[in-house]
């Protein structure tokens, strides 16, 4: 609308905005992940991930960018927010992003290998662990993902259904997508096979 009506008398709203004090949202952004306080963006830049300002999601300040290690091994392709970090995933690697905003964000690598090739397939399964899909199969990520005494790590929980694996249509894998069937704890993934780019299976 053109007008708007407030009782609101223009001395009690303080002093003007400076749209510049925002930072320039990130606009291509297609991966969204809270963590502590904090709003982390991926997308924008292929390698890196912006952060906003403690609990101003709206707020992108220039200088909140942090780069992801080993840009030959492809883009941000997944996040996921955990307790302790958030997992950052390219299409071959895993990373933990780790700190706080008082001390700074920093990422560490976790495995160059596998990575996510589909965002929509990264689910929690209880008893398990981080489950995604890579272009080798369903790995999934277990430990605390922190120095908490038991090892965080990535293994291949794909190994009995490899004629499956065979079948998945590698070039429209990021159509695929997870879902968490609570009652029996299991993980349901849908994917497409050979021949379309539709989930299919």
């Amino acid at each position: 609308t053109e007008t708007i009506m407030d009782a609101m008398p223009d001395g009690f709203l303080g002093s003007r905005v400076d749209e510049l004090d925002y930072g320039v949202w990130p606009v291509n952004a297609r991966l969204l992940a809270p963590f502590k306080g904090c709003l982390f963006a991926a997308g924008v830049q292929a390698s890196s991930v912006q952060f906003s300002a403690v609990g101003q999601p709206e707020v992108f300040p220039p200088d909140n960018i942090l780069n992801i290690p080993d840009a030959h091994l492809g883009p941000v392709t997944a996040m996921y927010p955990t307790r302790n970090a958030i997992v950052v995933f390219k299409a071959h690697g895993v990373y933990l992003v780790k700190g706080d905003p008082v001390n700074g964000f920093y990422a560490e690598p976790l495995t160059r290998e596998p990575g996510c090739v589909a965002p929509n397939t990264v689910r929690e399964v209880p008893g398990t662990g981080l489950v995604f899909l890579a272009e080798s199969g369903l790995w999934a990520l277990q430990g605390t993902l922190e120095n908490e005494g038991v090892p965080t790590g990535v293994i291949n929980v794909s190994t009995p259904i490899p004629d499956s694996i065979r079948r998945f249509n590698r070039t429209a894998l990021i159509n695929a997508c997870g879902a968490i069937y609570h009652r029996d704890r299991e993980y349901w993934l849908c994917v497409p096979t050979i021949g379309t780019a539709d989930n299919d299976h």
